[in-house]
């Protein structure tokens, strides 16, 4: 798994949150929403939900990993949702920023 990360100018490092990478350790940490991923009992397929706008943005997986994968490849710096997240982190949570 290769995580993706944005280092500003103020040393803030900035991420979509993963239990592999442990950001705690470096300093003070601020978790932002970037999603939802669920379970749809009727149609019985996992989907992904933006957290900012409230809209199902990708659906019909039979995993939920899978789901989480996609989540990871759109959500994440350089991903094509990722200034969504950024506005999200502006309003507002599993978005990470650490302090260092």
């Amino acid at each position: 798994m290769i995580i993706t990360v944005e280092i500003n100018g103020r040393g803030e490092i900035r991420c979509l949150d993963t239990e592999l990478l442990p950001l705690d350790d470096l300093g003070e940490t601020i978790r932002f929403r970037a999603t939802h991923v669920e379970y749809d009992n009727d149609k019985k397929d996992w989907y992904v939900k933006s957290a900012t706008t409230g809209q199902i943005v990708a659906r019909g997986f039979t995993k939920r990993s899978i789901a989480l994968k996609w989540e990871e490849e759109n959500f994440s710096p350089n991903g094509p949702y990722w200034e969504e997240v950024d506005y999200a982190r502006s309003q507002t949570s599993d978005f990470l920023e650490t302090r260092v």
